[in-house]
């Protein structure tokens, strides 16, 4: 893959496996399995030598070491200013936080977890500690979190939902305050101000003060 611009003028010769989106002036390329960023004229700001690289935002990026398998965070010029210590770290979001994974040691617990999720601010610091088994995307200034999920599941036939066994729902706030506790089996993001939970095998409407607006009979 190469890049044009707008008149269709050729910029950067086909040369790389993948080239992602712009973000911040900056695009992750692939080449020969590894990953690295290029700016619109096509320098090479930082070259491909990290087995996974995500886009930038809040002035950081997140990036794959190919020998420890750990990410970090990289800032525009390619400097790590927060270190390799993450099992999977995703892209920073408009609260300028962002989801880590951390595995203890002797990290022997069953099932598809890597590790315990937590959020860390644009300096590495963790707002929210590495004790979720999930934290999801944020709408709204909110994210719904899940707790002692064991991986069994159960289709709820009057709710229609497949619900994890034992599993529990809550919500964090972009400071990382479990604004909502987990009570729920099932949990959505917020939308226009309320989001829809299973409280009891039963769907229901929550504010942002975790109120019941609503419950299905």
């Amino acid at each position: 893959e190469g890049l044009l611009d707008h008149k269709g003028r050729l910029l950067v010769a086909p040369s790389y496996t993948s080239i992602w989106w712009f973000s911040e002036g900056l695009v992750s390329v692939e080449k020969a399995g590894k990953y690295g960023f290029i700016n619109h004229a096509g320098k090479e700001i930082v070259k491909p030598k990290y087995s996974f690289a995500n886009a930038f935002f809040k002035g950081l990026a997140p990036v794959r070491d190919e020998k420890t398998y750990t990410w970090g965070y990289i800032n525009h010029k390619g400097r790590m200013v927060i270190p390799l210590r993450f099992a999977i770290a995703e892209r920073f979001n408009e609260h300028g936080v962002a989801v880590v994974t951390v595995r203890p040691k002797n990290w022997k617990r069953r099932g598809s977890l890597r590790g315990l999720q937590g959020l860390i601010d644009t300096r590495g610091k963790f707002v929210a500690p590495p004790k979720y088994d999930a934290i999801w995307y944020f709408t709204e200034g909110t994210a719904v979190f899940e707790i002692n999920s064991k991986f069994q599941t159960s289709y709820c036939m009057k709710c229609r939902h497949t619900i994890k066994m034992s599993s529990q729902f809550g919500y964090l706030d972009a400071k990382g305050r479990e604004i909502i506790k987990p009570i729920y089996s099932h949990a959505k993001p917020f939308r226009n101000g309320l989001a829809q939970v299973m409280l009891q095998y039963k769907r229901a409407y929550i504010n942002k003060r975790g109120k019941t607006i609503y419950i299905q009979k």
